[in-house]
């Protein structure tokens, strides 16, 4: 006996021993993610059928978190603006409503959620909590790391505290799933801040908020940390705020990747650090499944789940959907004299024009609105930022017209934004063709498509410095030389307008867009130079497309968009210097700034080598002089 009690105590010891270190390898946590979802709580035409939607998205959900056992839902921003449900972003909370139909756990801000000013985001959280308390649903956490409440700038600002506090948006929360204390905190990147122009307070540094997070998470007992970020994954090491975040802040093992509508079939691992991207739109759900290895959390599985045709849709939350595109009907598209499902014209396909039509359009309706007393426009320009679709090919409704310029909402509280005037001197004029030419390559979304004029430029010309002509074009389509110092007339969405007077900023100085009335004064207060029709009310510019595509379909819709937009754009070459004539030809500022610079170092250098002969033949007289 006493030889046996002790061994089977060791073998008692040894077994418990072996089905904790089980215990401790079997420690899985599932976490299913979305990001961008930009309102498409319905399907959308893709190839192949259609594609996302809430209904197939709460099926895949449920049939994830049942395979699991248990599971964490989590987004990382940009759930709001892209299609007509945000038209009652600010009264009925769609999105933030339907994702706690789903189970949302956790969700943070986007850039987008404050296209409506933070008056818009604050009535739109208010909105949900009175409406989900109502209904009996549980809204998903907001979670808001890096914004300065210190900083807050106006009356929107201390709205939007105000609500967040209502709401109950917090730093950070802790979640348990499957027995697991997981840490999710949330942020909004350098760029989605520089894309936030409405956004009523500034934003804490990424890197430095993170560790603040991660230290406090732990310290409250956190055993995996979750970061969602809208700050996104770039081709570019240097500008791949997400990558950047893990090498910096390696303590989170999770990054939900938000902002560059960034698919990856593979994550992203940088040490312990999983960085994850779905897509935009809930064309997938995405899923992560970390497992503890008894020294850190490593990625056991990833999956981007398509929501695809074959996947049925929640009957439930198709009565939901059904339910809330009636009422955009009723308070939205019908001020509009359009419904959801109105078919406009055909889309016959091969459109290579197609975003030079969007500004063709924008010119259209100023001229239809302003009628006899029609201020002529030198320029329609729509940058690629604010194009957040594409026509399909077929039939066009007045929702598809909506969803390709869907941003924002108006100065009358209703959604879309206004077009805008500004005017441009002659000299900044081709400083906005550069913009298309140099600076879409640093500013995400500043490439250009315009109506009334064209430019050409040299891609291996010095950057800033590309672009080689530019012209406009009079009514009957002849070329008009630009004028330097001359005023003219530019007119694009009230977002674009905002985000172009960056520009000087971006560049240092090098181009310059400062927006101006026709006076000449700079615009402080753009809502004084919305474009109003004779009636008044502001000309939005998803409205001017719808018009401009009625127009074609005529009343039935049947008319096709015509066969010109087909053709390849003209207002635009692009080429290469092949001589040195075409190199220096047009010098733009920075030429010249180098050109001075250069002139200014061969004249101090000459000047030193004629100082420094002039020396050497004094020594050298002297030395003559002594010896005769």
């Amino acid at each position: 006996m006493k030889k046996t009690i002790p061994a089977l105590l060791l073998a008692a010891l040894l077994l418990l021993s072996a089905f904790s270190a089980c215990a401790q390898e079997a420690r899985r946590v599932t976490v299913l993610f979305t990001h961008d979802i930009h309102s498409h709580l319905l399907s959308v035409p893709a190839e192949d059928g259609t594609r996302g939607g809430f209904a197939r998205l709460k099926t895949l959900i449920d049939r994830e978190t049942a395979a699991a056992g248990d599971a964490l839902l989590l987004d990382a921003g940009d759930f709001a603006m892209g299609t007509l449900f945000q038209t009652v972003y600010e009264t009925d909370a769609p999105e933030l409503m339907m994702m706690g139909h789903l189970g949302y756990d956790a969700t943070t801000l986007g850039n987008h959620e404050f296209d409506y000013e933070g008056k818009g985001l604050a009535n739109m959280l208010l909105a949900a909590k009175e409406t989900a308390a109502a209904e009996g649903v549980t809204l998903p956490a907001l979670v808001s790391a890096n914004i300065d409440w210190t900083s807050v700038h106006d009356a929107h600002g201390e709205a939007l505290l105000s609500a967040m506090q209502a709401y109950g948006a917090q730093t950070h929360v802790l979640l348990d799933c499957g027995g697991v204390k997981v840490g999710v905190f949330g942020m909004m990147g350098r760029d989605s801040q520089d894309c936030a122009p409405l956004a009523p307070v500034d934003f804490r540094d990424l890197i430095e908020c993170a560790k603040e997070q991660t230290a406090q998470l732990k310290a409250e007992g956190a055993e995996m940390i979750v970061c969602l970020s809208h700050s996104g994954v770039w081709s570019e090491a240097e500008r791949s705020e997400d990558e950047l975040l893990a090498k910096a802040v390696p303590e989170i093992d999770l990054i939900i990747s938000g902002h560059t509508h960034t698919t990856l079939p593979e994550p992203i691992i940088h040490g312990g650090t999983v960085i994850a991207s779905c897509g935009e739109y809930t064309m997938n759900l995405g899923k992560v499944v970390l497992e503890w290895n008894g020294e850190d959390w490593a990625l056991a599985d990833y999956a981007l789940i398509p929501t695809t045709d074959d996947v049925p849709g929640d009957a439930a939350t198709d009565e939901r959907l059904t339910a809330l595109r009636e009422r955009v009907n009723d308070n939205y598209f019908s001020l509009f004299g359009y419904t959801y499902d109105q078919v406009l014209c055909r889309n016959p396909g091969g459109l290579l024009s197609e975003r030079w039509l969007l500004a063709d359009a924008v010119m259209e309706a100023v001229k239809r609105a302003e009628g006899e007393d029609y201020d002529p426009i030198a320029l329609a320009v729509v940058p690629a930022g604010v194009i957040r679709a594409e026509l399909p090919v077929g039939g066009v409704t007045a929702s598809d017209a909506f969803n390709v310029l869907s941003l924002g909402i108006g100065q009358d509280r209703l959604g879309g934004y206004p077009l805008v005037n500004a005017y441009l001197t002659g000299r900044e004029l081709i400083d906005l063709a550069e913009v298309d030419a140099s600076v879409s390559q640093i500013m995400n979304g500043t490439h250009l498509y315009a109506a009334g004029g064209g430019w050409s430029y040299k891609t291996n010309r010095l950057i800033l410095s590309r672009v080689d002509d530019m012209w406009l074009l009079d009514e009957a389509g002849n070329r008009v030389e630009i004028e330097e110092d001359r005023l003219y007339r530019v007119v694009a969405d009230m977002y674009s307008a905002q985000m172009l007077s960056t520009v000087k900023g971006k560049s240092f100085g090098l181009l310059s867009l400062e927006p101006k009335d026709r006076e000449g004064n700079l615009v402080t207060d753009f809502n004084a130079a919305i474009v109003r029709d004779s009636e008044g009310r502001e000309v939005k510019a998803w409205a001017a497309l719808a018009d401009y595509l009625h127009a074609f379909g005529g009343e039935d819709g049947t008319g096709e968009i015509p066969a010109v937009y087909q053709q390849a754009p003209t207002g635009i070459v692009v080429g290469r210097a092949g001589n040195p004539v075409e190199f220096f030809r047009n010098p733009g500022r920075i030429w010249l700034v180098i050109a001075a610079v250069a002139a200014a170092l061969i004249l101090i250098v000459t000047l030193i080598a004629l100082a420094v002969r002039a020396v050497r033949r004094r020594i050298r007289r002297k030395k003559k002089s002594k010896k005769a």
